[in-house]
């Protein structure tokens, strides 16, 4: 509470212990989302510090520029037929001797209607033709 500035909570009877914290945790998580709405990431990461756990969440541009992800290959190029190239999420976790890997992108819809429906389930090439031209599949 110091830290935000709210030396007053330190003897609130609301904020005593444990179990008046939790008690009152409606009013601590309102008071302290207030507080952060008020401060940008940094300052609640200078502030807190090392002192209350706490990170930044992050956002997609987030990840894809952080050091730590490159440095482990965890973003990745993958070729798609329809967007060309797009920066994907890679297989986790990256083992030494079995390091998965991105096989493709995904494919258009309906790619696999003749393996899954046909070879899978033994619907007949009619079959399958008569449900694409009615729009079923």
């Amino acid at each position: 509470m110091e830290l935000m500035g709210r030396e007053d909570l330190i003897t609130d009877p609301r904020c005593i212990n444990g179990g008046e914290r939790t008690k009152n945790r409606d009013f601590l998580n309102n008071m302290m989302a207030e507080w952060v709405k008020a401060h940008t990431i940094e300052e609640c990461i200078n502030t807190f510090g090392d002192e209350v756990p706490n990170c930044k969440v992050y956002n997609a541009k987030d990840i894809v520029e952080d050091e730590h992800f490159k440095a482990r290959n965890m973003i990745v190029d993958v070729p798609t037929d329809k967007f060309g190239v797009i920066k994907m999420q890679n297989a986790v976790p990256q083992m030494s001797e079995t390091p998965g890997k991105i096989q493709f992108a995904g494919k258009p819809l309906g790619y696999f209607n003749e393996e899954i429906l046909g070879e899978r389930y033994g619907l007949s090439k009619e079959k399958l033709a008569e449900y694409k031209e009615k729009g079923i599949i």
